[in-house]
């Protein structure tokens, strides 16, 4: 018998929010179980979707301010903010879901605008940021946004370059002047909410790994890798920083890096600042049982992202998992993990396309959870660590 269930799901990218999947399930369960409470908590590792989680979960506050999209198009945006902490997302301003598909190329996308957001920030007073990285169309290294900053960057000739670097122009710097910008954030702590592990540049860097997802062709990946290398080689000649050592240095294109090795930030996962701020280690401590998932299961998904984040946690507390994906890549990955109980919702026949929609996402994932809840009774099951 379930008595209580804590609900934790990722966003099914494109279809379903956090909340959306996460009260769908719950409704099962309670449905499955009279008397059984079931917690629904909208979770993110750091990409799109942080700045309402964490707004949610304290009781925070908005702030929406006028920016520019990865194209440096005007945008108005959002950050949001509890305490005296500022939360900033890359996707709000640098987000591959900002532009149509024919837009999508890291060789022309900037962070520039969400630099901007950081300068509102610290414009109206806050001291304190968290940044999320995840969900990026960039791979401009993070300067785009260090020159809304006061970054200046240039080229060979000693000709200062224009605001808005992308991917196409990180060969092209030649030497850096950070002066501006250490005054511009100098007090200013900064977090940085991180969902991925990749080196900045290289077979598992950001340009190799990431690139292709947001519009790069094999030629221009190797272009973008190339100058990130450029970038790398810049910081350890003026800096003597050596970014390339730096884990997670490759997120959002290489921001992770560059925030690190330019502004101190200090790096944590994700997944572990919203369930921290979540206080979701109290909320799982009576529970029977914690489900959680994502649109897309593979390996990726232990490798700091939210499916591994939650189940570290409720393995402390002897909480059994059970693991919700759209679609399962590697199944076989899962029990490795530690992961006895998992569910694949899209049905056999059915279109990825067709499975997105909204209407059959939902339809899907309250059916397979009906599914595994009568499974369990029927065998009299329960699952276990």
């Amino acid at each position: 018998m379930i008595k209580k269930v804590v609900v934790a799901m990722d966003s099914f990218k494109g279809s379903l929010s956090s909340m959306e999947a996460s009260e769908t399930v719950c409704r099962e369960f309670e449905a499955a179980y009279p008397g059984c409470t079931a917690v629904a908590i909208p979770i993110s590792d750091g990409g799109e979707g942080l700045t309402d989680i964490i707004v949610a979960a304290s009781a925070g506050t908005y702030h929406t301010v006028d920016t520019f999209d990865p194209l440096m198009r005007p945008l108005s945006a959002r950050f949001g903010s509890f305490n005296d902490v500022a939360v900033i997302e890359a996707a709000a301003t640098a987000g591959l879901s900002l532009l149509g598909s024919a837009e999508q190329n890291p060789m022309y996308t900037t962070t520039f605008g969400m630099g901007v957001m950081i300068s509102r920030a610290i414009a109206q007073g806050f001291r304190k940021l968290l940044i999320g990285l995840g969900g990026s169309a960039t791979n401009d290294a993070g300067l785009g946004a260090m020159q809304a900053l006061g970054l200046k960057c240039y080229n060979a000739q000693n000709q200062i370059m224009g605001n808005g670097i992308s991917g196409k122009d990180l060969s092209s710097v030649s030497h850096m002047d950070f002066d501006d910008l250490r005054k511009n954030l100098d007090s200013t702590d900064i977090t940085v909410a991180c969902d991925v592990r990749n080196p900045f540049y290289g077979e598992y860097g950001a340009a190799a790994v990431y690139a292709p997802q947001k519009g790069a062709s094999p030629l221009e990946v190797e272009m973008l890798d190339n100058g990130l290398r450029n970038i790398a080689d810049i910081y350890k000649r003026q800096i003597s920083r050596q970014v390339d050592s730096i884990t997670g240095a490759g997120a959002a294109g290489g921001l992770g890096g560059t925030l690190a090795v330019l502004t101190e930030a200090k790096t944590r996962s994700g997944i572990d600042c919203v369930l921290d701020i979540s206080d979701f280690d109290n909320k799982i401590a009576d529970a029977d049982l914690v489900v959680t998932g994502e649109g897309r299961i593979d390996r990726q998904s232990f490798m700091g992202k939210v499916l591994e984040g939650i189940y570290n946690r409720a393995r402390k507390q002897n909480i059994p998992v059970l693991a919700i994906a759209g679609q399962i890549a590697d199944s076989d990955t899962l029990p490795l993990q530690g992961i006895k109980d998992y569910i694949e919702i899209l049905p056999h026949g059915m279109s990825v396309e067709e499975a997105m929609r909204k209407e059959t996402a939902l339809r899907n994932l309250a059916k397979a959870t009906r599914q595994w809840i009568d499974g369990q009774k029927t065998c009299n099951k329960f699952p276990t660590m």
